[in-house]
């Protein structure tokens, strides 16, 4: 299944159709979501307790995707949020319509599942968000590779629920800028961040926890 559909509208709020488009699949027990190359204006998609793999079209040009979410700004919005075990992202450019110091605090992607949480994010270019990009309880066994994140609020969260720690993360090839924080990742173990460019940022803090840098 694919969302071509939703591009006969490209100035219009795709939330509707792309909320039509997750509870279709599910109905189907599909749980790919796949984006063709084009501009899907959205906010507030509910991804339920599934687990979703969310694909865009094949980069064409290094790091600017072929497929864009323009994500539509308001108080304490997101892109996406669920109770998902398993979730990943790529090949997606995405966008907020506000900035980084609009004070609406906008998000990409909360997850608020307790009990270990897999998620895995990869080539992606992020921007302009008030709020947190990857906001992920009880995280294990994630990835992050070949991530472009500018001017936005906070990178990552990574919250506790049911567990003392999370564990397991890689930071890979990203390139982030102009970020309030970097991380906020108390209490994450068995971690790594690795050939990542990290400029103009706050980087936050990681207490508690074990990460190799290199």
């Amino acid at each position: 299944q694919r969302a071509d559909s939703l591009l006969a509208q490209p100035l219009g709020d795709h939330s509707a159709a792309i909320q039509a488009y997750v509870d279709a699949m599910m109905a189907t027990n599909n749980y790919v979501l796949f984006f063709p190359k084009g501009t899907y204006r959205f906010k507030n998609i509910n991804l339920y307790n599934k687990e979703w793999s969310i694909i865009g079209a094949p980069a064409t040009n290094g790091y600017m995707q072929d497929t864009r979410f323009l994500i539509m700004a308001t108080t304490n919005g997101l892109a996406f949020t669920g109770l998902n075990r398993y979730i990943s992202f790529e090949n997606i450019r995405v966008e907020s319509t506000g900035n980084k110091a609009d004070g609406l605090n906008a998000g990409f992607y909360r997850n608020t599942l307790g009990n270990g949480n897999f998620i895995t994010a990869k080539n992606m270019s992020i921007s302009k968000f008030s709020g947190t990009i990857f906001d992920v309880l009880d995280i294990i066994d994630s990835q992050f590779i070949s991530l472009k994140i500018d001017s936005v609020k906070k990178i990552f969260h990574f919250g506790l629920q049911d567990w003392t720690r999370g564990t397991t993360v890689l930071i890979d090839q990203g390139y982030f800028t102009n970020a309030d924080t970097v991380f906020d990742c108390d209490n994450t173990t068995e971690s790594k961040l690795t050939n990542t460019i990290i400029e103009w940022c706050g980087l936050g803090h990681i207490n508690n926890g074990s990460w190799t840098v290199d």
